[in-house]
């Protein structure tokens, strides 16, 4: 009887998966959210968003639903004036907000607000609290026509919640605010947000947690001593703005991730890999002085815009991208850096053009296992190892940089790329792929296209030394 159970079952299952039975079932693998290498990112960039189920065991102290105010809960008056509309909006200002309650480890919402059409300002408050699990201001469930501004307020000591947490919201400004010894701001499933002029001291997660955001500006904002990353822009997120701000002694200064995921049929890849990523973001003008892992980390992005930043004495690399596609690095000043200046990992169809890349510990640039990469234009200085490295990649294009003063070699790795133009202060010729290569102190490039060699000169790597050689 057994035996004939074991045939059945060897039988039945190949024919279940013939007609797919199974394919319905979901069996997924994924890439832990982020890279491995924690050179690259933090592993805490992303983290699991609560839903509003959790938030039930919260008690409310202040509640805005079904418009109207509830306040009893609150030791405190508040005034609050307005009916909530475009011309008259709810106005709560010059406000002393604290909460202290007794039971300092219960956990608590200050202000829960379902905004639905309503417009509400907040300006000139001060919210302070003497519990480590109080969210203070929680807004949700709009509709299209609402608007929510807070703007010069201060938020101190909120460890462990989120002073600000937004969900959904389609128009908001959050400006001119002060947030002190406390975890992040959170803007989730947010669009048209504007985010100007803000300090972020001392906190103890990201300063600003982007969650799946479409069009907000991060502008003119002051990172200082931030526990994980300054600006954090995770997920699917489109068209979005990190320009202007300043960031001092962050883990990371700016962060954008996401994760890639397959089908799995049987344990073997099932589908190509999908991404969920940032699309489209630029990060313009920043100035990042002394992070202790990357300046700019990005695991997962497509159409990734950096641009004129500033970037000093990062821990790690200053500018750092992984599985990225479509990007442009271009005119940032990156010194200073505890590895490389610039470094790509499995990157595609990447300009890097116009940077100044100086007293780098390792490399200058550093690229490794991409494709198509345009390294253009670029002042690369005082590396540690060698200027440019370029490893288990194809089809990148060399064009026009200058190198010096380089601690072992301007260049290495170049095998198979276009190289020409380059301006070095060393004198090596090499051959490559084809094409051969002279260049030295202050002389520019000359490649000329040669005839086949004899057959003891490898077609694919042939290095002669005339004083110094830089190519390895």
């Amino acid at each position: 009887m057994k035996s004939s159970i074991k045939l059945l079952i060897v039988l039945f299952l190949p024919l279940c998966a013939l007609l797919g039975c199974f394919d319905n079932i979901p069996h997924y693998q994924n890439s832990d959210y982020l890279s491995s290498d924690p050179d690259l990112v933090e592993d805490h960039l992303i983290k699991p968003k609560p839903s509003w189920d959790e938030f039930r065991y919260y008690d409310r102290v202040i509640t805005f639903l079904n418009n109207s105010w509830n306040t009893s809960a609150y030791l405190y008056p508040i005034p609050i004036l307005g009916n909530g509309s475009l011309e008259n909006p709810y106005f709560i200002k010059d406000c002393d907000i604290p909460f202290n309650p007794v039971k300092i480890y219960k956990e608590y919402i200050l202000f829960e607000i379902d905004i639905g059409s309503n417009h509400i300002i907040f300006e000139n408050c001060e919210f302070s609290t003497t519990c480590e699990y109080v969210y203070g201001i929680v807004i949700k469930n709009p509709k299209p026509d609402h608007q929510i501004i807070i703007k010069n307020c201060t938020f101190s000591n909120f460890i462990w919640r989120d002073p600000i947490y937004m969900i959904n919201i389609q128009n908001g400004t959050l400006e001119n605010c002060f947030l002190l010894n406390s975890y992040h701001i959170t803007l989730s499933l947010c669009s048209n947000i504007k985010v100007a002029g803000n300090s972020f001291y001392h906190t103890i997660s990201h300063g600003l947690y982007l969650y799946r955001n479409n069009n907000t500006h991060v502008t003119n904002n002051t990172f200082r001593t931030v526990g994980y990353s300054g600006v954090a822009l995770v997920y699917p997120s489109y068209n979005n703005i990190i320009a202007n701000n300043y960031f001092q002694y962050c883990v990371m200064s700016i962060a954008l991730g996401g994760y890639k995921i397959r089908d799995l049929l049987w344990g073997k890849p099932a589908s190509p890999w999908r991404y969920y990523a940032p699309v489209n973001t630029t990060i313009r003008n920043n100035i990042i002085e002394y992070t202790l892992s990357t300046g700019i980390g990005i695991p997962y992005s497509n159409s990734t815009t950096i641009i004129q930043n500033t970037i000093l004495y990062s821990g790690f690399e200053g500018i750092a991208l992984g599985e990225c596609r479509e990007s442009i690095i271009q005119s940032n000043y990156v010194k200073g850096s505890g590895t490389h200046g610039i470094f790509l990992q499995e990157c595609n169809y990447t300009q890097i053009q116009l940077n100044e890349v100086d007293n780098n510990a390792q490399n200058g640039v550093y690229v490794n296992d991409s494709s198509y990469t345009s390294v253009l234009s670029n002042t690369i200085t005082n590396s540690g190892l060698y200027g440019l490295r370029v490893q288990s990649s194809r089809k990148s294009i060399i064009k026009q940089n200058s190198f010096s003063n380089n601690n072992i070699g301007n260049v290495r790795g170049v095998v198979g790329a276009f190289y020409m133009n380059n301006t070095s202060t060393a004198i090596a010729a090499a051959w490559m792929g084809g094409f051969y290569i002279i260049f030295g102190f202050t002389t520019l490039g000359i490649i000329r296209k040669l005839k086949k060699e004899k057959k003891h000169l490898s077609w694919k790597r042939k290095v002669h030394s005339l004083r110094n050689p830089d190519l390895l």
